[in-house]
């Protein structure tokens, strides 16, 4: 993920450049039970 890659662009202008680099470095765990 970079803040050159077009897919991540909205990300970096919400976020901006460091908190771009901060999100990058984390580990995130998206969990859920499912339903409908």
């Amino acid at each position: 993920m970079s803040a050159e890659d077009p897919r991540f662009a909205g990300i970096a202008r919400l976020y901006g450049v460091e908190g771009l680099a901060r999100l990058r470095a984390a580990h995130v765990a998206v969990v859920g039970i499912g339903g409908g």
